[in-house]
């Protein structure tokens, strides 16, 4: 038995009701400086890999040409969901995460489809069956997240 739960059952009701509440406001506490040090870490990161590649991939001990970059942007749009996920969840309680997850992976989505069609109009990318199919996929998704999201409010 933990000391905090012998301690609520030596004392009065009202008083170990304060003790719980105390403990969530405490523990709610802890995880929103855990969202927020998570949401601006991965924001500085994901812009990072978004617009200095090569810059991140050489501070990684990983050399790459500008085909490799690809990759890295791709990881920064993953970085940039995941701490958006982070900041929307900074204040949430769980039954209230649901919309900003859903915006977050939209607007990831539509993200992933708007670099892949600036790789292949602006970098000459000649994509093959696969990476349409990829296209597609992400579009599906984007209008799939887009549709729960705007339905709901």
């Amino acid at each position: 038995m933990s000391r905090t739960r012998a301690l609520a059952l030596a004392m009065p009701p009202g008083l170990a009701h304060n003790l719980a509440i105390f403990d969530e406001k405490e523990l709610e506490m802890k995880a929103k400086v855990l969202f927020w040090v998570h949401s601006v870490a991965g924001l500085l990161f994901g812009i990072a890999f978004l617009l200095f590649p090569v810059f991140m991939s050489d501070f990684l001990g990983v050399s790459t040409d500008e085909m490799g970059t690809i990759p890295w942007r791709f990881f920064g749009l993953g970085i940039l969901a995941f701490a958006g996920i982070a900041f929307g969840s900074r204040n949430k309680l769980v039954q209230d995460v649901r919309t900003p997850i859903m915006l977050v992976f939209f607007l990831l989505y539509v993200g992933m489809v708007l670099l892949k069609l600036a790789l292949i109009i602006f970098a000459s990318l000649d994509p093959n069956i696969w990476m349409w199919g990829v296209l597609a996929f992400h579009v599906v998704l984007a209008v799939w997240y887009g549709y729960y999201l705007f339905s709901r409010a």
